[in-house]
């Protein structure tokens, strides 16, 4: 009897623990995808790391509609690295995504924006703008913008 119970007890204390770790908590009825944005993400970047670009691809959209800054910022990486199908790079589309993720507290969206806004990538060149997103970036410890202000000696402390 004592083997049954330590049994029963083991099997629920794993089911437990299943059901409060966030990498098994689904936003939506049949969703492959953990409604985590940290589990949502790692869960990504294996996908890239993989080379299944196109489940990669399908699952920053779902997090953009989610969303999540990391995805928004991915996503914009890709928009303004890689043509599509036309050959073109969609800086405009990049600018968008590094905006929302910025806004949201991405350090690393933040210093993106920052160099469309110097090299009017997507958007009118404006040092202004430049300054002010280099300057967030830094704050916000993104190691690139915080060598960036040193560089061009920017008050950015």
């Amino acid at each position: 009897m004592d083997k049954f119970i330590y049994t029963l007890v083991k099997s629920c204390l794993i089911l437990l623990f299943i059901l409060s770790t966030p990498t098994f908590v689904f936003a939506q009825a049949g969703s492959p995808y953990p409604d985590d944005e940290a589990a949502f993400m790692a869960q990504a970047n294996r996908l890239y790391q993989n080379r299944d670009y196109k489940r990669y691809m399908e699952m920053l959209t779902t997090g953009v509609q989610r969303g999540y800054a990391q995805a928004e910022g991915d996503l914009g990486a890709i928009y303004m690295t890689t043509p599509g199908k036309d050959g073109k790079v969609r800086y405009d589309l990049a600018v968008k995504l590094f905006t929302r993720s910025a806004n949201k507290g991405n350090a690393t969206s933040m210093y993106m924006l920052a160099t469309c806004y110097r090299g009017g990538l997507g958007v009118a060149p404006s040092m202004e703008l430049y300054r002010h997103w280099m300057r967030r970036a830094a704050k916000a410890g993104s190691v690139e913008a915080q060598r960036a202000c040193q560089d061009e000696n920017l008050a950015c402390w």
